[in-house]
């Protein structure tokens, strides 16, 4: 698998993903953009627009590929000059240093545990780093913050996306309860 994401990489092609979580069929398609022996960062395209950047950790990719269709797709999104650049460089060593990275510039992310048995999406801050776990600062759908940290389990997040535009629009209009 890493030889053929190295392949993908050097040769700047568009992938398809497919997850190796039960009951999803969800697949991230767009441009591997950073890699390392246990996470590969790829910049999801949708519709010709990049929408965002997921960290997927290498035992939850079932499949990659880049097909016939995928070449072509390619074509158009060079033609429209579409940018696949990382903003932001992460340190992919583990969780941890992941965490870390956005913990330090107290931005906003998502981390997504698609098991059925958990299915959970969480928006917000990383306030807190453990060698298991992070503590997010949530906000619901109305933009309101959790007084209470939410804690996610490492083993459980199946997808971490950040410098997405859902969370970019929707952090500008993030708030506090009143009293």
């Amino acid at each position: 698998m890493l030889q053929k994401i190295t392949n993908y990489y050097n040769h700047k092609n568009y992938v398809g993903i497919v997850k190796n979580i039960p009951e999803t069929q969800e697949l991230v398609w767009g441009y591997i953009v950073d890699f390392s022996e246990n996470f590969i960062v790829v910049q999801e395209i949708y519709d010709f627009i990049p929408i965002s950047f997921v960290i997927l950790p290498m035992k939850n990719i079932k499949k990659i590929y880049h097909r016939k269709r995928d070449k072509y797709f390619e074509k158009i999104l060079k033609r429209e000059q579409i940018s696949i650049a990382l903003r932001t460089k992460v340190d992919l060593t583990d969780w941890v240093s992941i965490m870390k990275t956005f913990q330090k510039k107290k931005q906003n992310i998502i981390a997504k545990c698609e098991d059925p048995d958990i299915d959970t999406f969480t928006i917000g801050e990383i306030k807190r780093v453990m060698s298991d776990s992070v503590y997010i600062r949530y906000f619901d759908a109305f933009g309101f913050f959790d007084k209470t940290l939410t804690k996610i389990e490492y083993k459980s997040i199946t997808a971490f996306n950040f410098d997405d535009i859902y969370t970019t629009v929707f952090s500008k209009y993030t708030r506090e309860r009143k009293p």
